[in-house]
Parts: structure tokens; sequence; C-alpha cells
């Protein structure tokens, strides 16, 4: 076998490797070899544009790879904004609610200018989910005293029945273990307010020990008496929901959803006129 046929593909390949080189040489010299243009145009270009097109897509390939990190962080970054702006209309609604409830507060003081009040806050409760029994942060310190009405622009909300150095216990009028002085403002008849287990339940109260004759209606307003002498007279209560006759139809007894919410109590009002020497017992 001649030994040009033995190493034929070899030569083939150097043959090619040194016609493209030698192209790219008179290329760079600015000269042009004839016929090359041929096989520049028909060989070289087509490799040069594969080779392009493969890198091309590759370079696309981690370019869409970059952008995707980039949009995963933009959008983590817009969920955190979203979550940043959620909180901040929370707070709005919370400090606008703030707001209407300490301006309620406010137009009730001055609208009863004739007692001395101070502003506290809530700061404790008994169990459960009435505010029966609570705390506020006003005691020694702001002159509370054993007695005081508190109040809210609800109406009577309860009476102060310890007093610490700086906070105080309010027993409120639907507990079991409140009493209260009250006046169907309508007719004027006079019965007592009196918390109930079953009625605390409700958030309700009943004004017991009413007479028989008494024209009370359902509708009717409920506000404090000057019999007793522990709370100022004409303290708004709430409105009676249903009147029913005692047993033995000794007196009658109305049923009194109170102005305040005993469900929601934040901030209240201690009057600070009281009568002294009236124990009205702890619970």
């Amino acid at each position: 076998m001649p030994w040009w046929e033995k190493y034929r593909d070899f030569i083939i390949v150097g043959l090619v490797v040194l016609v493209i080189l030698m192209s790219i040489g008179a290329d760079l010299q600015g000269k042009a070899i004839p016929g090359m243009e041929f096989i520049s145009g028909s060989f070289i270009k087509p490799v040069s544009n594969t080779f392009y097109q493969i890198g091309s897509k590759i370079s696309d390939f981690f370019y869409s790879l970059k952008n995707i990190g980039g949009m995963k962080s933009e959008n983590e970054r817009l969920k955190s904004m979203e979550g940043s702006y959620d909180n901040l209309k929370l707070e709005a609604e919370k400090l606008k609610q703030e707001n209407k409830r300490l301006k309620d507060l406010l137009d009730y003081k001055e609208s009863d200018s004739d007692y001395d009040m101070i502003g506290a806050q809530v700061i404790g409760k008994s169990s459960g989910g009435w505010f029966d029994i609570f705390a506020v942060n006003v005691g020694k310190d702001r002159d509370i005293k054993k007695g005081m009405a508190v109040v809210t622009d609800g109406g009577l909300t309860g009476t102060v029945i310890e007093v610490h150095d700086k906070w105080s216990k309010v027993l409120s009028i639907i507990d079991e273990n409140s009493s209260v002085s009250v006046k169907i403002n309508k007719t004027g008849d006079n019965g007592i307010l009196h918390g109930d287990i079953d009625m605390k339940a409700k958030g309700l109260a009943s004004a017991i020990y009413l007479p028989m004759t008494s024209n009370v209606k359902k509708g009717d307003e409920v506000i404090t008496s000057n019999l007793g002498g522990v709370y100022p007279e004409g303290l708004y209560i709430g409105k009676v929901i249903k009147v029913e006759n005692s047993h033995g139809d000794l007196y009658k007894t109305a049923i009194i959803k109170p102005g305040v919410d005993f469900q929601r109590l934040e901030d209240v009002l201690v009057i600070k006129t009281s009568k002294t020497g009236i124990d009205l017992g702890e619970e």
C-alpha cells in the first residue's frame, strides 16, 4: 500500500488546517488568496456562524439564569414591601380607632364639666371574656380613692373598690357583687341595678324593685339616681330591653343593656368627686 494512502486522512486534515491558517494570515495582512473567498464563504463562515450561534445561546442561557435570580430577589423585595404596607395599614387603623376613642372620652369629659375627671388606661382584667373586674393605671399617685365612679363615653362603667400606689381595681356594674341606685329617666321610678352571673355572660344587668305601678317600657333610658350617695346623679347607664314582673307581683324588673361595651374596655375616666364614708365592700 503506498504511504500516502496509509496517511490519507491525516494529510487531508493537515491540508485543510493549512488552508485555514493561510486564509486567516492573508486576511490579517489585508491580502486575499485567490480562490480562498469561496473556501472562506463556504467553509469558514458557516463554521464561525455555528459557533457564534452556540455561543449566543449559551450566553442567553446564563443571562436568563442571572435574570431569574434578579427577578426572584425583586419578587421577595416586593413581598416584603407588601407585608410592611399591610402592617402600616393595621397600625394606621389602630391609631385611628384609638384617636376616635380618646376624642369621644374628651368630648364626654368636657360635656360633664361639673365633675373632676382623670383619664386612665385599663391594664388588666379578671379571667373570662368580660371586663367585670378590671385594673386601671392610676392609684394613690393620682389621688384616686375607693368609691369613685368610673365611666366611659358610653356611660357608667363601675366603681373603684381597691386603691394601690400606681393602680386601682374597678368593679363593673354587670358584676354580681355590684349594686347601683338607678332611676328610669322617663318615669322617674327608682330601683337597684344589680349584676347577675347569668346576665353577665350576655353583658346585661337588671334593675329590680321597680314599683308595680311603673310604666317603664322597652327603650326607656336608665340613669343613676341620687339615692345611696355613691354615684353622681344623672350618669347614663343604658336602655331597657325587657320588662318582667317579679315572683308574687311585688315589683317589676327591667333588663338593662348598658351603654358600655364590657368586652372591649381600653380607656376610662375616673370621677374624682365622690362621697366619703361609703364602703362598697370588696369582691
